[in-house]
């Protein structure tokens, strides 16, 4: 692999992709995050179909909501994201992962 592409990859637990291709948002993304017409929020996009997963799995699983609990949450992949410094991707990930989770959770008290 080459150094270019080796850059490329974001490294996480759940992330194996290249940051310059998020994933599709799921459904509930665009009431929270508006991305620009061929300009996703890349932290956005992977935080919140992290937290949408880790919430419709955890809510299967019978546990409490409880989405600042889950390694997707605690250990950020290192995204890159034009314009943003590595705290500020970090910070808007989680951000999203929090909504996606509540999402995926769904109604809960």
């Amino acid at each position: 692999m080459t150094s270019v592409a080796a850059s490329a990859l974001i490294a996480g637990p759940a992330f194996a992709q290249q940051w310059d291709h998020p994933p599709d948002p799921p459904a509930g993304y665009s009431d929270y995050y508006h991305d620009a017409t061929g300009s996703p929020d890349v932290a956005a996009r992977y935080g919140y179909r992290a937290g949408y997963d880790d919430g419709v799995s955890d809510k299967a699983k019978g546990h409490s909501f409880r989405p600042t609990e889950d390694d997707n949450y605690k250990h950020v992949p290192d995204i890159h994201d034009a314009g943003m410094n590595r705290q500020q991707a970090k910070d808007r990930y989680r951000e999203a992962y929090v909504h996606g989770y509540e999402h995926g959770y769904g109604p809960h008290s």
